[in-house]
C-alpha cells in the first residue's frame, strides 16, 4: 500500500513535471530563448486588469457557500441537521488540506472525517462525499450540453458544434439522468456496464449506487442537491472566464461554458499536483489562448487557491485548539 501511494505520488510529480517542462520549451523555441520567454510570460502581468481579479476571488467564497448548502441538504436526508456555519468553516479547512497536500483528495478525506463526527457513521460519511462528486458530474455535462445547445441553435454562431462531442454529451446527460431516476434502473446500468467496463471504474459505480440508494427515498434533497451542484459548477466557469478576462482575453462567454467544464473535470481526474500543468494544457489546446497568458492563468489561479488554503489554515489551527465549530438553530 505505502509503495503505490509513492508511484501515484512519483506519477502525479511527473505528469506536472512534464508538462510545465514542455510549456516553457514551446515558450522558449518561439522566443528564442529561456530568458526572453520569461520575460514574456512576466510582462503578462503588468498588464492584469484588477477589477476582473477581485470578482474572481470572491466567488471562491461564493463557491464555498454552494458546497455546504448542498452538503447541508445531504445531510437533511440522513436526518442529521448540519449546522450551516459548521460545514463552510469545514469546507475552509478542506481548502487548506486541498491546496497543500500534493493531490485533490486531502480536502476530501477532512471532509469524510468531519462527517463521520457529525454523522456519527464512517459509511454514510463517505455517502455525501459521492454523492457530491455524481452530482458536480452531472453538472458539469449539464452545463456543456446547455452551452453546445445554445451554439448550435444561434443564427449567427461563428462555430459549427462538433457532433461527435455532442452525442457524447447527450449520452452522458441521459446516463447520469437515468443513474439518479431510479434504483432498479441504476442497479442494471451497473449490472450491465460490469461487463465491459474496467474493473476499478465498475467498483466505483457499484459504490455510488450504494450512495444513492438512500437518496433515492428522498428525491427533493437529490433533486435540490443537484441544482446546487449546477449552480456551484456555472459559478467555476464564470470563475475562470474572470481570470482570463483579467489577462487581458476576451473569449466568447457560450464558447467558454462549453469548454471550461473539460477543465474542471480533468483537474477532478488528471493525476498530478493540485492540476498543475493541466490548466496550462487546456488553456493553450483546448482555449487557444497564447502559451504565456496559459501559463498565467495558471499561477493566478493557484495563487488564488493558496490565499484561500491559508485562510482555511486559521480555521483548521482554531478548530484545533477550540474543538468542533457548532451553530446554533
Amino acid at each position: 500500500m505505502l509503495k503505490r501511494k509513492w508511484l501515484m505520488l512519483f506519477l502525479r510529480v511527473a505528469i506536472s513535471g512534464l508538462i510545465i517542462g514542455y510549456t516553457f520549451k514551446l515558450m522558449s523555441d518561439k522566443y528564442d530563448g529561456l530568458g526572453n520567454a520569461l520575460g514574456h510570460f512576466l510582462s503578462v502581468f503588468g498588464g492584469v486588469l484588477f477589477v476582473w481579479i477581485f470578482p474572481a476571488f470572491l466567488l471562491h467564497f461564493i463557491g464555498m457557500g454552494l458546497m455546504s448548502a448542498r452538503w447541508k441538504v445531504l445531510l437533511s436526508a440522513q436526518s442529521v441537521d448540519g449546522g450551516y456555519v459548521q460545514l463552510y468553516s469545514i469546507n475552509l479547512m478542506a481548502a487548506f488540506f486541498n491546496n497543500f497536500l500534493p493531490s485533490t483528495i486531502g480536502g476530501d478525506m477532512v471532509k469524510a472525517l468531519e462527517s463521520k463526527r457529525i454523522v456519527g457513521d464512517h459509511t454514510r460519511s463517505i455517502m455525501v462525499i459521492i454523492i457530491e462528486r455524481l452530482t458536480g458530474l452531472f453538472a458539469l455535462a449539464f452545463i456543456a450540453f446547455s452551452a453546445f445547445l445554445i451554439k448550435g441553435i444561434k443564427a449567427d454562431s461563428s462555430e459549427v458544434t462538433n457532433p461527435i462531442i455532442f452525442a457524447v454529451l447527450i449520452a452522458l446527460v441521459i446516463f447520469l439522468i437515468a443513474l439518479f431516476s431510479h434504483p432498479k434502473i441504476s442497479g442494471y446500468i451497473v449490472r450491465a456496464s460490469g461487463r465491459f467496463l474496467p474493473e476499478k471504474i465498475s467498483e466505483m459505480l457499484e459504490k455510488s449506487i450504494s450512495a444513492l440508494t438512500i437518496y433515492y427515498e428522498y428525491p427533493r434533497h437529490l433533486f435540490i442537491a443537484v441544482i446546487i451542484s449546477i449552480i456551484f459548477q456555472f459559478n467555476m466557469v464564470v470563475y475562470y472566464y474572470f481570470i482570463s478576462r483579467s489577462l487581458g482575453m476576451s473569449p466568447g462567454f457560450i464558447d467558454f461554458m462549453s469548454k471550461a467544464p473539460m477543465l474542471i473535470f480533468l483537474l477532478m481526474t488528471v493525476p498530478s499536483v493540485n492540476g498543475i500543468g493541466v490548466r496550462t494544457a487546456v488553456f493553450r489546446g483546448m482555449m487557444k489562448f497564447p502559451v504565456p497568458i496559459a501559463l498565467a492563468v495558471e499561477v493566478v489561479d493557484i495563487g488564488m487557491r493558496m490565499i484561500l488554503g491559508l485562510i482555511g489554515g486559521i480555521f483548521f489551527l482554531f478548530h484545533k485548539r477550540g474543538g468542533r465549530v457548532t451553530e446554533e438553530e
